[in-house]
């Protein structure tokens, strides 16, 4: 697991959801400088609580390197699917923990202080300074 340490008490203030399959989220950190994080070719993705005002905790970025992160791994794939841990058996839950074991996919989990929680399953992400983008 990888955390993004420059993004605590960032705030989210929108979302862009491409036919491409990437998604851009734009952050303002608590020196207001603003940041977009495009992930890559997001295979599945679940946001709850979105509000006027998301606070983020931090931002984890998980690979399987070891066996301890396998079993974080296994509680996101069942939030992000709406699945039980009895369906972690099932051929295609093991297709997308094989392909994250081989860094196909990672999993990004944004947590909250206030407001969006979410989970994403995409190829890549990158970091952008907003004025880079102009």
């Amino acid at each position: 697991m990888y955390t993004l340490n420059d993004f605590h008490d960032a705030n989210i203030y929108g979302i862009e959801v491409h036919a491409s399959k990437d998604v851009v989220l734009f952050l303002e950190n608590e020196n207001a400088m603003r940041h977009l994080i495009k992930l890559k070719n997001v295979e599945c993705m679940k946001l709850n609580n979105f509000r006027l005002g998301n606070i983020i905790f931090e931002i984890n970025i998980y690979h399987i390197d070891d066996s301890t992160e396998i079993k974080t791994t296994e509680n996101l794939l069942c939030t992000l699917y709406d699945i039980n841990k009895e369906n972690l058996s099932e051929k295609w839950v093991k297709n997308i923990i094989g392909k994250i074991k081989n860094n196909s996919y990672i999993l990004v989990e944004l947590i909250e202080s206030y407001g969006v929680y979410g989970v994403f399953l995409c190829e890549t992400y990158s970091i952008i300074l907003e004025s880079e983008n102009a």
